[in-house]
């Protein structure tokens, strides 16, 4: 089974075995923009769907009742990803307003649980890694622990070896957990394998 948004506000559902679409939802068509990202949470069997206006919909992946939709940055949503840190789940995302945000979605009404800042670019893609957040924006590397004290973290910033990638945006990364090893993707199609 695939999931999928797509750009008339729907999510919709296909079963890859069979090559057909089984069913899809439409998203409620106010504010929230088109769906740009979406993550699941089989803990709490919802469907988190981030959209172009910042808004994330969080919808029961069983039924597809519209639980939660709120405001969650001022610019478009660019990554989301479900976490888990003791008993008590969470959604972090990342925006166009340079900001990456953890929303506790345990509560009956999700909240903004913590901040992080310190990119100067829209952040493209983070992972977690444990309790560790690693995200890219533009050239740069940073990262920061989830399980900080703090309501506003700062991220570490960093930079790849001068020899390492071309000065080209930096897209996509991961963290490959078993064998310890960052994959960071550039926008010239370049992969850096990291330990």
């Amino acid at each position: 089974m695939m999931i999928a948004g797509t750009s008339s506000g729907t999510i919709t559902f296909a079963d890859l075995r069979n090559r057909y679409e089984t069913f899809e939802w439409r998203l409620p068509n106010n504010q929230s923009g088109i769906p740009r990202t979406l993550c699941i949470d089989h803990g709490l069997n919802i469907i988190a769907v981030g959209q172009s206006s910042g808004y994330i919909t969080l919808v029961d992946l069983h039924s597809g009742l519209l639980l939660h939709t709120w405001k969650a940055h001022d610019g478009s949503i660019l990554n989301l990803q479900c976490y888990v840190m003791n008993d008590t789940h969470f959604i972090v995302s990342s925006s166009t307003d340079r900001l990456l945000c953890l929303w506790n979605i345990s509560k009956p009404v999700p909240y903004l649980e913590k901040t992080f800042k310190g990119h100067r670019e829209p952040i493209q893609s983070f992972d977690i890694h444990q309790n560790d957040l690693l995200s890219v924006a533009g050239h740069k590397i940073a990262a920061a622990s989830l399980d900080s004290q703090e309501s506003v973290v700062k991220l570490e910033r960093m930079r790849l070896q001068k020899s390492s990638l071309k000065p080209n945006q930096l897209t996509t990364i991961n963290i490959l957990s078993i064998h310890q090893l960052i994959l960071i993707g550039s926008e010239d199609g370049h992969i850096k394998c990291c330990f």
